[in-house]
């Protein structure tokens, strides 16, 4: 029995298929699937269909998980920043070792800067990055 005078009951034959989404929209909204069907009439028609107060509930609602949710990334993002930094950094450090293995300077590493290890009279030092690798590959 309806419990409000002004509504009354309405039965329409509908595809299958938009009773199942209609179903999982109303699941994944957390709304019944009568409050959306009055809601998309209501839209058809002109009418506003929420109340100004449920709308804005739902939408503050949803402002906050994402500004929850941005934050969350924010500091993912932040972490890996200072991660990628570091991998920079390591990688450096890896290939000045490399090339001072490749030397055959292993007793001068310890005293030397990484600097002083970088080979920078070499003629392809002012190489374009292309011309470096085919040199190394060829080489």
């Amino acid at each position: 029995m309806n419990q409000n005078r002004d509504e009354a009951t309405l039965e329409v034959n509908v595809p299958q298929a938009w009773i199942e989404q209609f179903e999982t929209l109303a699941n994944q909204s957390g709304r019944s699937a009568s409050e959306l069907v009055r809601e998309a009439l209501a839209h058809y028609l002109g009418i506003s269909g929420q109340q100004p107060a449920t709308s804005l509930d739902r939408l503050s609602s949803e402002l906050k998980t994402f500004k929850a949710e941005l934050a969350e990334l924010t500091q993912k993002v932040n972490a890996l920043s200072e991660k990628s930094y570091l991998i920079t950094t390591m990688s450096a450090r890896l290939t000045t070792l490399e090339r001072a293995i490749a030397l055959g300077n292993s007793t001068q590493t310890a005293t030397a800067a990484p600097s002083q290890l970088m080979d920078t009279d070499d003629d392809d030092y002012d190489d374009e990055p292309d011309e470096i690798l085919t040199d190394f590959l060829m080489g």
